[in-house]
């Protein structure tokens, strides 16, 4: 029939906030998708005060799925990509973010690969937006088995079923910088969902330019990654070991480390940033979450949330 809609599968859901200044580069590239099933693009927007907006206008005609929602009723990617799911119109949701780009068979690899498990994770490479002294020896990013079993799901690149995501509450939005999508894979996990690789999957992913930047980036994931491993404290077994002491002496250890790197100029300063900024977290969040108390119980997407107000784009109705 001429006039029949026909229903996306897929929906692409891409948390926002102020990412005017790189998130074209994403949209050509979901334009461009080859052999991808039929898909729209969600636009989380969780506080923006640039021109988002009228940039998104712009992509109407090139993206005809392309909506845009109210996601800022509270800071943190894991509550913008908890309430564009309940925005989402597909049976798969597909996550990634507004700074990366998308490889051009990226939607096609994670749908082939979510029709075997519950969800499932692709891969991350750093040659094509970075330079070589951004990302060393880590050019290419696989997915990662967890010593429990099933995969890790990256935040910015994995495919999971929409009522899979729903039944597991979503994503926990007490986390303040990172670490939510660990934790995410280990719930699903726990509660006997399938985690699979897409290794062909491929984000190109765009690394911290500066070493400042790229440094509170890992100091906020290991932070989170402390209160992580206090809920499964609560919530396993057997989890994983909470050393302040281990931290500490990490922390002294790659100090020291960054200290020579300044001093011998042919050392590569980034993975030393990194390892301090991993130490430095490590020690903020036993600090924070265990010695102050200020730790936060879970913080799972509410049964009873309504969905979110859509930002008219002039829809493909």
């Amino acid at each position: 029939m001429s006039g029949e809609v026909k229903q996306v599968e897929v929906s692409v859901i891409i948390p926002v906030r102020n990412g005017s200044e790189f998130i074209q580069e994403q949209l050509y590239a979901l334009s461009n998708q080859i052999d991808a099933p039929l898909f729209e693009v969600v636009i989380a927007d969780n506080g923006s005060s640039d021109n988002l907006e009228q940039v998104l206008r712009e992509w109407v005609n090139r993206l005809p799925h392309l909506r845009m929602i109210d996601a800022s009723a509270k800071l943190g990617q894991a509550y913008a990509r908890n309430v564009a799911t309940l925005a989402a119109r597909g049976d798969i949701l597909a996550f990634c973010d507004a700074d990366d780009v998308v490889d051009y068979n990226w939607l096609a690899e994670l749908f082939d690969a979510v029709g075997y498990y519950d969800a499932v994770c692709g891969s991350c490479h750093h040659d094509k937006l970075n330079s070589p002294n951004r990302y060393g020896d880590i050019k290419v990013l696989l997915p990662l088995q967890r010593p429990e079993g099933g995969w890790e799901l990256f935040g910015g690149n994995f495919a999971i079923r929409r009522e899979v995501y729903i039944s597991a509450g979503g994503m926990d939005e007490g986390y303040k910088g990172g670490a939510e999508d660990g934790d995410f894979s280990a719930r699903l996990i726990r509660m006997g969902y399938r985690t699979g690789p897409a290794m062909d999957a491929v984000l190109h992913a765009r690394l911290r330019g500066n070493n400042l930047a790229l440094f509170r980036q890992q100091r906020r994931a290991a932070r989170e990654s402390i209160r992580e491993r206090l809920l499964e404290r609560e919530e396993c077994s057997k989890p994983r070991p909470l050393s302040l002491k281990g931290s500490a002496i990490r922390c002294v250890a790659s100090s020291w480390h960054c200290l020579v790197a300044a001093a011998v100029a042919s050392i590569d300063p980034v993975p030393l940033v990194a390892e301090f900024a991993h130490a430095v977290g490590e020690v903020e969040g036993h600090l924070r979450y265990r010695v102050l108390g200020s730790f936060a119980p879970r913080s799972l997407m509410p049964v009873d949330r309504l969905p979110p107000r859509e930002i008219v784009l002039s829809l493909s109705e």
